[in-house]
């Protein structure tokens, strides 16, 4: 049998006649294959390199290919790739090193090869690492000894270099011409020919290294080496420089090779003039926490060296791999730094200025060249350990200017200077076009070279149409940003194993990628990235604007439904690409059969397994096992008439999710269990504590800035406020005090983050994914899934904030807060007393702070470019007419309910009062504007101008009212400055204005506000696949606030276009929450699937909102939080009219503005209606009255 498929198929030492024979004889369709299932024929498998990715692969085809013949061509005198062959000073991995470690088992059971290769772990997880970021030469030997281990290297040829490959398409197998060491003594090198019938080419994309192109290169009498090609003769890079003592070293470059050589080279070099032609973050470990917990010491730096203790620990498996599992834990949740605009990017920016403000406190004009503009990971990340160092040493210099030319002793700059230099080191990086370096012929003559202009395109990173049998690891659009190569390249292989599994258990003689399925990943490669920004960096190796082809793409939900079939994933990320590449789309590929059959299942053969063609063999049967957790599709169940079998008010059971616990999630628990039977609740909480922006926000003088006592909800109404405008911790407390009364804790899940939420058309349900304290782990978080009938989204508006856009804020070496993210404690703010602080914004936050801190500090600055009204309360007539005071004796009338509603009814009316403020030419508007005036000219007399540079020449109301006198008090002290100037930029200890001025500032406060456009922290995807964010692009839109059509189930609290701008958020909110608990209860006891608006009545409530505010004073071209697309934009934070129209609008749902879906497959639309009774009617000893 064996010598007939050989015979069939040719020999794999075949000449190029012997593989171009013509194709066999014609099978007849109705017979068998003379074969077992399982009785696989020969292959031959090439393995182009014997680095990393070679070994592994090398590897893995031994475990899961039987019948293999295995080859490992390798270029080079030993094995390890960029391992072996980067020697330069100070070479070390980038990454953890214990995440560098490979996933590796040798014994493999036979039913895997029915399915997939599982891949579990044993001792190729290397325990005994030195260091975090471990040197080369210790990666090097880690490596070899997996090929030893894995008895790899009987199969390796070195120094046999891959000069050509060409397909042959009659036989389906590869011609490799390869060149190795001649066996006649009279020649040096030979060429010969092989043949294989699948390719794995892992040469990766670091193997072809570049001269920087300067002019009087080859004119230097020095040495001059180049990082790649490290070549100076020692043992090691120690060797090479140990008389290097006294010289002039020039380094050019600032990639990761760069910084690594300057940081070892630094202490051991007389001079080090270090040329830069760009800049480039330098990040710290973000898993410093992680080594702290683990290792149970403190770190003074991101530079771990383990002692010898901690690695014996690391002997135990157990350890190891919980080890392991903590740094992939921070390594794949990293992703969201590569998104632009997120809290993850911005916190990135900020642990690396001050990693590096901190590094260079002695020379801190350096800090400019490592704290570029573009975003972190818009190159790749750099740890560089010792270059900080490096640079602050005496020795160090950094040469700004472009190289000009090289001359025979030096360079000479671009800004007119020459350096002397004995030594230059070319730290210039790698061609990563992955343009190889040998030509690669496929289908129809052509070659990889022109398929790949003018730019590389594959599928899923790893095969390319007209390229059969042949797959790559390292390949365009494969790596991953923020974690271990390592992991990407086992998740390559793997896929390359499966698709030479199937190339061999069906009997195939090629397989590809269709051409459309290439398409399709290129359709979906857009993402927004930090890498789509201007950057020069290997991503992009045609230019700063030109393509990514240097990383794994982040793809639409449409692509991830349509190609790749994954659910949860994370986009782009490490993860998203493993989950991709875990199972083969075999419908993505073409292929050809061995056999001359049109019978797809000839591979079957005789019906038999080889086992059963022997007494010795196994023959238990090979169990599969899949769990069919699929629900019902209702179209396939039975059509039912009415009556239904139930009573009318058996109502379903019925799993709410209300997100987020501040004050509307509070109040939507309650009002669900007040009016839901049958209810299963839940609230996701992502903070430590109930409260919501209450308890996030505790900057000095947070409070409300409406009237307390209207402030209160109707659930509780609170009598004894200390003051007009209450502290923040008073409000806090009042909402924890409603938890408590409610009993709502038993609810609530604190420190569970709703990470995303996809809807399940065929269920009806929310499908929600959700990051929580790990039950197996004290210290560690996991992701759960929980799948809920209907959610409420109650996180508001008041959740991301965000830093100013202010050139230098990172350098600044004073204390530095956000209004928002305020972390200054009590006691250090009590230390600012002969401090100098300024407060940049003129918000409400901006205005609370300047009255809290102005008789605290030595000195106060108000920095601002913009103008406010800065009103009387409106209700202070209210409250001086019911109080006099607010003392806790002259309050204790208000015990009294009646005389507490009675006053509060009073609040109200004067605030409902307000409305025609927002009417430009109204005489509220005009009056209102002349008192205010006159109310700050008076108060500010003393501070000649302060009135005319803070009064705007825009109505009241455009932007927030502020009533906020005790910033008016403020500003009239002495030691507080209203400084009306744009901030140029944040200099080391002050600002630098516009008008000239420095300001000395020993703290600066950030109340700048948040981000008000409704993108949600997380996906929320709809109908179709339809994210949120897509559907409200390039601005929301809702009905009456409160629901989106394409999103079923789902009702929001302060949702765009829901706050009313002269009136209390909560009494907006209690009517939001009454009207999702309407529709919730409609779901319920209608026996429905689904309600969502109609997209018509969306669009009605959108223009009419559009026409409403066209007539009012927020069509002013004025830039508020109301309109966060800009001054021109439309409004879409205030409700389109006053309070009192919103609580009546919202008083009675229009249900005929819903679609809805039933539950049960009837079309009667009184099936809900059941068997014509009331429960009661069936128990005995209901009441039934």
């Amino acid at each position: 049998m064996l010598n007939a498929i050989t015979q069939l198929l040719g020999s794999t030492n075949a000449s190029t006649t012997e593989a171009t024979a013509g194709p066999p004889s014609r099978i007849e369709e109705d017979s068998f294959g003379a074969f077992s299932v399982d009785e696989y024929r020969p292959m031959k498998v090439a393995i182009i390199g014997a680095g990393a990715s070679g070994i592994f692969a090398a590897i893995r085809f031994r475990q899961y290919i039987p019948n293999v013949q295995l080859v490992v061509y390798e270029q080079n005198d030993g094995i390890g790739g960029t391992w072996y062959v980067n020697k330069y000073p100070g070479v070390a991995c980038d990454v953890p090193a214990h995440a560098v470690s490979r996933q590796l088992h040798p014994k493999v059971s036979r039913s895997y090869r029915y399915t997939y290769p599982r891949f579990t772990i044993d001792a190729a997880f290397q325990h005994d690492w030195s260091s975090m970021w471990s040197p080369g030469s210790e990666i090097l030997a880690y490596i070899q000894g997996v090929a030893k281990k894995y008895k790899v290297e009987p199969y390796v040829k070195l120094r046999h270099q891959l000069t050509g490959a060409t397909y042959d398409e009659d036989s389906g197998k590869w011609n490799l011409r390869i060149k190795r060491p001649a066996e006649s003594p009279s020649e040096t090198l030979e060429e010969i020919d092989d043949w294989a019938d699948f390719v794995f080419c892992g040469i990766g994309v670091l193997h072809r290294w570049n001269w920087p192109d300067i002019a009087g290169l080859k004119d230097f009498k020095g040495i001059m080496v180049h990082s790649a090609d490290w070549n100076l003769g020692g043992a090691t890079w120690e060797d090479d420089i140990k008389d290097w003592g006294d010289k002039k070293v020039g380094v050019v470059g600032l990639g990761s090779s760069a910084l690594q050589i300057v940081g070892a080279l630094g202490p051991k070099v007389g001079e080090l003039h270090h040329v830069v032609r760009g800049k480039a973050w330098i990040v710290p470990s973000f898993m410093t926490h992680v080594y702290q917990e683990k290792l149970h010491r403190e770190l003074t730096s991101s530079v771990v060296t383990f002692t010898e203790e901690e690695k014996k620990s690391f002997e135990d498996p157990a350890r190891l791999l919980e080890w392991r599992r903590s740094l992939e834990q921070v390594m794949n949740g990293m992703h969201k730094i590569t998104l632009k605009g997120t809290p993850e990017q911005e916190f990135a920016r900020n642990v690396c200025t001050q990693h590096v403000q901190k590094g260079l406190q002695t020379k801190p004009e350096y800090t400019k060249y490592l704290t570029p503009d573009f975003s972190v990971c818009s190159r790749r990340m750099t740890p560089a350990p010792g270059f900080l160092n490096a640079m602050c040493e005496d020795n160090y210099h950094l040469v700004d200017s472009p190289i000009a030319r090289i001359t025979p002793h030096g360079i000479d700059t671009e800004d007119g200077k020459h350096i002397d230099l004995d030594i230059i080191i070319c730290a210039t990086g790698f061609d990563t076009t992955y343009r190889f370096p040998f030509p690669i012929v496929g289908r129809n003559g052509v070659e990889l070279q022109e398929k790949w202009t003018p730019h590389p395109t594959t599928y899923l990173s790893i095969c390319v149409d007209g390229f059969p049998n042949m797959f790559f690891s390292n390949g365009p659009n494969s790596a991953v940003g923020t974690t271990g190569i390592n992991m990407m390249m086992e998740h390559q292989v793997q896929y390359a194993v499966m698709c030479a599994m199937k190339l061999q258990r069906e009997r195939l003689k090629s397989i590809e990628p269709k051409a459309e399925a290439i398409t399709d990943f290129e359709k979906y490669m857009e993402v927004s990235s930090v890498w789509s920004e201007s950057v020069p960096s290997w991503y992009k190796p045609y230019g700063p604007d030109g393509r990514v082809v240097g990383i794994w793409p982040g793809m639409s939900a449409a692509h991830i439904r349509v190609r790749c079939k994954i659910t949860n994933a994370r986009v782009g990320s490490a993860l998203h690409h493993f989950r991709t590449l875990r199972y083969p789309r075999w419908e993505d590929f073409n292929y050809e059969r061995v056999d001359n059959t049109s019978n797809r299942f000839f591979w079957f053969g005789n019906g038999m397994t080889d086992a059963e063609n022997s007494t010795d063999k196994d023959r238990k049967p090979l169990v599969v096992k899949a769990e069919d957790s699929s629900e019902p599709d209702p179209g396939d169940a039975p059509y039912v008439e009415v009556p239904g079998s139930f009573n009318v008010d058996e109502y379903r059971p019925m799993r709410v999710a209300v997100i987020g616990a501040g004050a509307s999630g509070i109040c939507a628990a309650i009002r669900f269990r007040q009016y839901i039977p049958n209810l299963e609740l839940v609230v996701y909480e992502q903070m430590d504590g109930v409260g919501g922006t209450w308890y996030a926000n505790t900057y000095p003088g947070v409070a409300c800035d409406v009237a307390s006592h209207a402030f209160a909800e109707d659930i509780i109404l609170q009598h004894d406020w200390s003051s007009m405008f209450s502290p923040g911790a008073e409000i806090h407390a009042y909402f924890e005090g409603i938890v408590d009364k409610y009993q709502l804790r038993q609810y609530i899940k604190l420190r569970h983050e709703l990470v995303g939420a996809r809807y399940d058309e065929s269920a009806g349900k929310w499908r929600l994914g959700l990051r929580c304290p790990s039950k197996t782990s004290t210290d560690g978080f996991e992701e759960i899934d929980d799948t809920v009938d209907f959610v409420f989204n109650g996180i508001g508006l008041l959740h991301r904030w965000k830093w100013p856009d202010i050139e230098g804020l990172g350098d600044f070496k004073g204390v530095k807060v956000h209004s928002a993210g305020w972390n200054v404690s009590e006691g250090e703010v009590e230390s600012w007393k002969d401090k100098s602080v300024a407060v940049i914004g003129l918000g409400s936050s901006a205005l609370q702070i300047v009255a809290a801190l102005g008789s605290k500090v030595g000195r106060l600055y108000n920095v601002t470019r913009s103008k406010a009204w800065v009103a009387l309360p409106s209700v202070v007539g209210v409250y001086m007419a019911h109080l006099v005071k607010l003392t806790e004796e002259e309050l204790k009338h208000l015990e009294d309910p009646e005389k507490l509603m009675a006053f509060r009814k009073d609040i109200e009316h004067a605030m409902n009062g307000l409305h025609t403020l927002t009417y430009p030419e109204s005489p509220l508007q005009k009056g209102a504007q002349q008192v205010t005036r006159e109310y700050m000219e008076k108060a500010l007399e003393v501070k000649p101008g302060y009135a005319e540079a803070l009064i705007p020449d825009f109505s009241l109301c455009c932007r927030r009212l502020t009533p906020t006198p005790g910033y008016i008090n403020a500003l009239r002290r002495d030691n507080v400055e209203l400084v009306r100037s744009e901030i140029i930029r944040v200099s080391t200890h002050g600002l630098e204005l516009a008008d000239g001025r420095h300001l000395a500032a020993d703290v600066i406060v950030c109340a700048t506000g948040f981000d008000t456009s409704y993108q949600l922290p997380f996906p929320i995807i709809g109908r179709g696949g339809v994210a949120l964010s897509t559907r409200w692009t390039p601005h929301p839109e809702t009905y009456l606030s409160l629901c989106v059509d394409g999103f079923p189930n789902m009702f929001f609290s302060n949702g765009p276009n829901s706050a009313t701008g002269t009136n209390s958020v909560l009494l907006m909110m209690e009517h939001q929450i009454m009207y999702a608990v309407r529709a919730a209860r409609k779901l319920q006891r209608e026996r429905l699937k689904s309600i969502e608006p109609k997209p018509e009545a969306v669009t009605d409530f959108v223009n009419y909102a559009k026409n409403y505010f066209k007539k009012t004073v927020f069509a002013e071209p004025v830039k508020s939080w109301y309109k966060p697309s800009g001054p021109e934009g439309p409004v879409v934070g205030l409700w389109p009219g006053s309070a009192p129209h919103l609580y009546r609008t919202m008083r009675s749902p229009r249900w005929e503005d819903f679609n809805y879906e039933r539950l049960d497959h009837t079309n009667n639309g009184l099936y809900w209606l059941g068997d014509g009774m009331t429960h009661a009617e069936t128990m005995e000893n209901e009441d039934r009255t």
